[in-house]
C-alpha cells in the first residue's frame, strides 16, 4: 500500500485524502456489529431524526460533496465505497461520477439506509447499492474498491485503527481514501453558536476524549497517527 496524507484542512472541518497500496448486499446481524453504542444511537431516535430530516442536513453539509469527490479522484469505471453513507447522497453522487462502475454505501443505520434506497430508485441511480454494517469488521473482499469516501462518518468509529485497517484491505493497491470530518471545536462556528446558548437551553457534550464523537478525529496529528497505525 502507498502511504501518505494528500490533503488536510478545510475550515471549520478537515478533509483527508490518502492513497492506499463483496459481500452480497444484506442487512447486518447483531454479530456483525461491534460498534454497539453507535449502532443503538443510529437505529434509534437519532437515526430516525436524520432520516426524516435528510434534506435539511444534506443542504447544510452538501458544500463539501464536490471537494470530497474530487479528493477521491473518482473516474468513470471505478468501484467506490462510501462509509457512514447515511441517506446516501454522497453515494449517489459518487455513482454518477463512476458511471460505468459502481458505488456501495455502508452504514450502521437501518432508517437512513431505507431512505437511501428510496432516493436512489427515485433518482434512477442504478449502479449503487447499500448495506447495513460496521466498517470495523465488515467482510469486504480484498482489493475490491478503487476509492473510499466518507462525509462525517469516520469520527464515529469505536476503534478507528481497526476500521481504517479494514478499509485499507478493501482498497486495491494505490486506491484512495478521502473523508470529511469536523476540525477542532475552537475553529467551528457551529459549535460556537450552539454553546453560546448554554444559559438558555441544555447543550450536551460532544463526546468523551478518545471515544467516538464529533471531534474524535479533529486533530491532523491524530488522523496521521491513526492511519499510520492502521497500516
Amino acid at each position: 500500500m502507498v502511504m501518505g496524507i494528500a490533503g488536510l484542512g478545510i475550515r471549520p472541518y478537515c478533509l483527508g485524502a490518502r492513497p492506499f497500496s463483496r459481500r452480497p448486499a444484506q442487512e447486518a446481524s447483531v454479530s456483525d456489529i461491534v460498534n454497539t453504542e453507535q449502532a443503538q444511537a443510529w437505529n434509534g431516535p437519532e437515526g430516525a431524526h436524520w432520516a426524516r430530516h435528510q434534506d435539511r442536513w444534506n443542504a447544510v453539509n452538501g458544500g463539501f460533496d464536490e471537494p470530497l469527490l474530487d479528493a477521491a479522484g473518482i473516474t468513470a469505471e471505478q468501484r467506490i465505497l462510501d462509509l457512514g453513507c447515511g441517506s446516501g447522497q454522497t453515494t449517489r453522487l459518487a455513482a454518477l461520477r463512476a458511471s460505468r462502475g459502481r458505488a456501495l454505501g455502508l452504514d450502521l443505520s437501518g432508517p437512513m439506509l431505507a431512505e437511501a434506497r428510496i432516493r436512489a430508485e427515485r433518482e434512477g441511480v442504478a449502479n449503487v447499492s447499500f448495506v447495513q454494517g460496521d466498517t470495523q469488521v465488515h467482510s469486504f473482499a480484498a482489493g475490491s474498491f478503487d476509492s473510499a469516501i466518507s462525509r462525517y462518518g469516520v469520527m464515529f468509529f469505536a476503534d478507528p485503527v481497526a476500521a481504517f485497517g479494514n478499509i485499507g484491505r478493501a482498497l486495491r493497491p494505490g486506491g484512495r481514501l478521502a473523508f470529511v470530518c469536523p476540525a477542532d471545536a475552537v475553529l467551528n462556528d457551529w459549535v460556537t453558536a450552539v454553546t453560546s446558548l448554554g444559559d438558555l437551553l441544555p447543550v450536551g457534550d460532544f463526546g468523551r476524549a478518545g471515544s467516538p464523537g464529533m471531534f474524535s478525529l479533529a486533530a491532523p496529528d491524530r488522523i496521521r497517527g491513526v492511519l499510520s497505525a492502521a497500516g
